[in-house]
């Protein structure tokens, strides 16, 4: 899906001259009350971001963007990814939109055990993100926006059993080897609700 987006995000950016579009940066603050990451929750996990994307009218009413993300808890690095979102115009200055987002979510300390039933996490989960978007344009080129959405994540362990000896050939150095038992899980991280501006480029 990501290159997919990528691909339509490419092509409204260097379309047709003629065509009604427009550039958006971004910058909001988010919460999550109950930040769910593996087997744990974090309580009240703040995030800040930037966004970029491009609409064009003329084409359809259809938002494509890249986002990057720092926050929810010291054991995330960063998140990024791509969105979609589609507009609704509702009253004057007003806006609605419904979206979707696809990305990666980059661990800075995750479980690497080496040992007899020991954990080891993968470092880069997808993240999946659903919202709705409101949006007031208050000046020409300046608009807020509140945002309310659901995040689910999926994450790859593996579970290491089976502890044996081997040897490695010429060195006669032995060294603990283990089965692997791998789990991919999908499930829900909690809600999120958000508040930005941003600044459109024509």
């Amino acid at each position: 899906m990501r290159y997919v987006i990528c691909s339509l995000l490419l092509c409204f950016t260097t379309g047709v001259a003629s065509a009604q579009h427009a550039l958006k940066i971004s910058t909001n603050t988010r919460v999550a009350p109950a930040f769910r990451l593996n087997h744990t929750t974090h309580s009240n996990a703040f995030s800040s971001g930037l966004k970029l994307s491009v609409y064009s009218f003329d084409k359809a009413p259809v938002e494509l963007g890249l986002y990057y993300t720092r926050g929810y808890d010291s054991s995330v690095a960063f998140s990024y990814g791509v969105m979609l979102a589609f507009i609704f115009d509702v009253y004057k200055r007003h806006r609605l939109k419904l979206g979707a987002a696809n990305g990666r979510l980059k661990m800075d300390q995750y479980k690497n055990e080496y040992k007899e039933g020991g954990i080891q996490e993968d470092n880069l989960h997808k993240t999946y993100f659903a919202y709705l978007e409101w949006e007031w344009l208050f000046a020409k080129r300046l608009s807020l926006f509140a945002r309310a959405g659901y995040r689910f994540l999926e994450s790859e362990t593996t579970t290491l059993h089976n502890e044996r000896m081997e040897t490695i050939p010429g060195t006669g150095r032995e060294i603990p080897v283990y089965d692997r038992e791998k789990n991919t899980r999908f499930y829900g991280s909690g809600v999120e609700f958000g508040v930005g501006l941003s600044v459109t480029i024509d």
